[in-house]
């Protein structure tokens, strides 16, 4: 009896160690995701563009020896000890939210090889752009002026690549930023064929 009684005993003591190495477990990684995903981002530190913020780096305290983030560790010679370190980065200023999309009307281009193609465009405004009084300024007609100007000078072989397409694209919002002064973030393609 003596026996069943030690038996019993060492399942409390087994399932024990396993709520333990649980809880352990479920702390070490709470804290991991605090520090990682939850933690909040410093606004002080991106207040202003160009300001410095830390991170961390890998050091190299001698010639040959380096340490990677978060680790510290000497080696065995008393001249040489390596310790990781942090460095400056520059902060990015964070992007101005998207405010609305003001979908202009389609319009066929002429093409510069005699084909034609009808497209439509949308321009992504910012936040700060208030969409009734940018359509009463001038109702996208620049950006249109600037698409007609920029497509009409390409050929059928030169938008019917996706590649092609795509950097015309970029060259496209990148005019209509510029000529709007920052008042619109981003032109999509609405419609976009060719004959």
């Amino acid at each position: 009896m003596a026996k069943k009684e030690k038996g019993e005993g060492e399942a409390p003591k087994k399932s024990k160690a396993k709520l333990f190495m649980i809880v352990g477990l479920l702390i070490v990684l709470g804290l991991g995701a605090k520090m990682t995903i939850l933690a909040p981002k410093s606004k002080a530190a991106c207040a202003a563009p160009g300001t410095a913020v830390s991170g961390p780096t890998i050091a190299t305290v001698a010639p040959t020896t380096t340490v990677p983030p978060a680790k510290t560790a000497t080696t065995a010679s008393p001249t040489q000890a390596t310790v990781a370190t942090t460095t400056t980065t520059a902060c990015a200023p964070a992007p101005e939210p998207d405010g609305g999309v003001l979908k202009l009307d389609s319009t066929t281009i002429n093409l510069a090889d005699g084909r034609f193609l009808k497209v439509g465009i949308a321009l992504q405004l910012p936040a700060s752009t208030d969409l009734k009084t940018f359509t009463s300024d001038d109702g996208g007609a620049k950006a249109l002026d600037i698409s007609i100007r920029l497509l009409g000078s390409k050929g059928y072989n030169d938008l019917i690549s996706v590649k092609n397409r795509n950097a015309i694209q970029t060259t496209l919002t990148q005019q209509v930023v510029d000529a709007y002064e920052g008042k619109v973030k981003g032109v999509y393609f609405t419609e976009f064929v060719m004959q």
